[in-house]
């Protein structure tokens, strides 16, 4: 199953709820600094610096990628940084690839849409048709990040139809578009450390920060869910705690 219009939709049905002056798309946020009994929130837009004064913060971002890309003043304790760090972010070591058709075409041959393959570049794919919009096919790239840029995208794209093709006919060589993400590759996604495969993370028991911000920040990322850490319903559990947690603090 999946949302109608793609999960884009389900983000512009939140979006159309928050006033219009509380978004700050493409802005950057670099740092956050205890200041007068508050917090300011430090962070790079159109080119240059800007501030926001807020009592509490909620912070979105994986903690891994957190902690690479935000500074705080004073600084971290030990047990918040190192836990942060060690905690994978979900699928940030992986690549994906699409392939757009006209039509569903494998359907009219009985076919799924889904394979498991050992013979690659997709080990995992999957029918990714939408209600509205292109017939797809998406697949997960079976290679690690090493092994991707020693590649190249440009061969694992054609390495890709070519194994459709050999799962689902002639027809899977001639798609409208192709379309491939590399993640780790993504700044705004993985840090470094996410270039190695690490196994799915797991539901971390206790406070996520500890020391000087445990009474000033909540972590809103899907990474820190006690029930479903990476996935989407991880991401509205860690935001419904984190907003009880902002709450029972103000």
């Amino acid at each position: 199953m999946r949302f109608e219009g793609g999960t884009g939709a389900f983000v512009s049905a939140l979006v159309r709820a928050l006033p219009a002056d509380g978004l700050r798309l493409g802005a950057r946020v670099t740092r956050v600094a205890m200041r007068d009994g508050g917090l300011a929130v430090f962070f790079n837009e159109d080119g240059s610096e800007a501030e926001i004064d807020a009592d509490q913060v909620i912070l979105a971002l994986p903690p891994r990628l957190l902690a690479a890309t935000v500074d705080f003043a004073p600084t971290l304790d030990q047990e918040t940084r190192q836990l942060w760090r060690r905690t994978a972010t979900w699928m940030a070591p992986h690549a994906k690839f699409f392939a757009l058709y006209e039509r569903p075409f494998w359907r009219q041959s009985g076919l799924s849409g889904t394979a498991q393959s050992g013979l690659g570049p997709l080990m995992e794919i999957h029918d990714a048709t939408l209600a509205s919009g292109p017939a797809a096919l998406f697949g997960f790239v079976g290679l690690d990040h090493v092994q991707r840029t020693a590649v190249g995208e440009e061969s694992l794209v054609r390495a890709a139809v070519a194994q459709l093709v050999r799962l689902f006919g002639p027809m899977a060589g001639a798609p409208q578009a192709t379309l491939f993400k590399d993640w780790t590759a993504d700044g705004l996604t993985a840090t470094q450390a996410d270039a190695q495969v690490e196994g799915h993370p797991l539901p971390h028991p206790g406070p996520w920060i500890s020391g000087d911000w445990a009474d000033r920040m909540s972590l809103a990322g899907s990474e820190t869910s006690a029930t479903a850490p990476g996935y989407l319903a991880g991401a509205l559990d860690a935001a419904e705690r984190a907003v009880k947690e902002t709450i029972s603090r103000l």
